[in-house]
């Protein structure tokens, strides 16, 4: 597939060149032996390019129509033939074949509450913390509630958020302080239960074995709050961790991949002073268990310095050349802010090369433009007769 990939995308000039046809040949040779973990994505000059997928992240930076979620799209479909893909899309924009898509409150549900496997406490304290963070609670609000999710696991093993909320209301006041703490708590949550939410988060969540052990697209567009998205993905990576942990898969080669868009809501910028965000912690326990979880976001700036110093690998569309230089102390000619769609630099083994990423075609497409193509053959060919014709005539 990849020997092909290479003829289909470079010019029919090049193969018009004897002694370019015969290197070819020879990196077709080579091509047959080439390591399962490697992809073809683009070329780097007249030479093919391969990332090398192995545990840890993968970031994927550039502006609005720089070609970011094209590339992200190509990586998808090519390791999902190999390994199971997961996508987190926020814009809808993942339409990919052998994929199955899945739409929250219609044919996916999840308990953001459900306690998988490990000490109970740490799932907690992992809730507390999560909601904390999302919905900005303050340290008296992180106490009501962890007080709140102790009495409510101590009565069931999977409760739900309607059952949250109403273990908060039986909760005895002390104070006229503790009231104003209860209802901004409620005043947080509230949306949590009601619409899209509530038939999302209502119920025994999807089958972990079949959520990750196939192609899957879960579309977050449906959610008009950031905040859900933000709690939907952050509370299906703590769910990935717990199902891989509670499987015990250590591997050092890639079982399976996660690609969260907008990466930036998960894992925003902070500064050094600062504790790491939950989204950080996740992305780097997963790396242990054979998970290579990939990030697009629209600037490095704007994400954690953690994400993109520790990424595996990292790919940059156009972006501005001084959010770069910021992070990564690298100027490029090209430059950065130069860069055409679908081009980018990638960071890989602490080398940086200029790639031109192949576009990702699906079926839809690949049938669309083989119709367009014949009806402009037809066109053509209609048009010489008739040419032939009125000369014909002429004479």
């Amino acid at each position: 597939m990849n020997i092909v990939n290479i003829f289909l995308h470079y010019p029919v000039g090049i193969m018009a060149s004897p002694l370019l046809l015969l290197g070819f040949i020879m990196l077709a040779y080579s091509l047959a032996r080439i390591k399962t973990e490697e992809i073809l994505v683009g070329r780097s000059g007249f030479f093919p390019f391969f990332l090398k997928i192995l545990p840890g992240h993968m970031v994927i930076y550039g502006r609005t129509g720089s070609g970011k979620s094209n590339t992200a799209k190509l990586i998808a479909s090519m390791l999902s033939k190999r390994i199971p893909v997961l996508i987190l899309d926020w814009a809808g924009e993942y339409d990919l074949d052998n994929f199955e898509k899945l739409v929250p409150g219609e044919n996916f549900q999840i308990n953001p509450l459900e306690y998988i496997s490990g000490d109970l406490s740490e799932h907690i304290d992992f809730l507390v913390d999560l909601f904390g963070d999302v919905f900005q609670f303050s340290d008296p609000m992180k106490f009501m509630f962890r007080r709140t999710l102790n009495q409510l696991f101590k009565d069931m093993r999977a409760p739900t958020l309607v059952q949250l909320l109403e273990k908060l209301d039986a909760i005895p006041l002390k104070s006229y302080y503790d009231h104003e703490t209860k209802m901004a708590i409620k005043r947080r949550l509230a949306h949590l239960i009601e619409g899209r939410a509530l038939r999302t988060f209502v119920g025994s969540s999807h089958s972990l074995g079949h959520l990750f052990s196939t192609n899957i697209v879960i579309d977050l567009s449906v959610f008009r709050s950031v905040h859900i998205k933000i709690l939907f993905t952050l509370i299906l990576l703590k769910m990935l961790y717990d199902y891989v942990v509670s499987r015990k898969r250590f591997s050092r080669k890639v079982k399976h991949v996660v690609i969260v868009e907008e990466a930036y809501n998960v894992i925003p910028y902070r500064r050094l002073n600062y504790l790491p965000s939950i989204g950080e912690r996740l992305f780097a326990e997963l790396r242990k268990y054979g998970e290579c979880v990939i990030a697009v976001s629209q600037s490095p700036v704007e994400t954690s310095w953690s994400l993109a110093k520790n990424a595996r690998i990292v790919i940059i569309h156009n972006v501005l050349d001084k959010d770069v230089d910021s992070i990564f102390g690298i100027k490029a000619n090209p430059p950065f802010s130069k860069l055409s769609t679908g081009e980018a630099y990638v960071i890989q083994d602490n080398k940086t090369r200029y790639v031109k990423f192949f576009k990702y075609k699906n079926k839809k497409s690949r049938r669309e433009i083989t119709k367009i193509s014949r009806i402009k053959f037809f066109h053509v060919l209609s048009f010489e007769r008739k040419n032939h014709d009125s000369y014909i005539e002429i004479e």
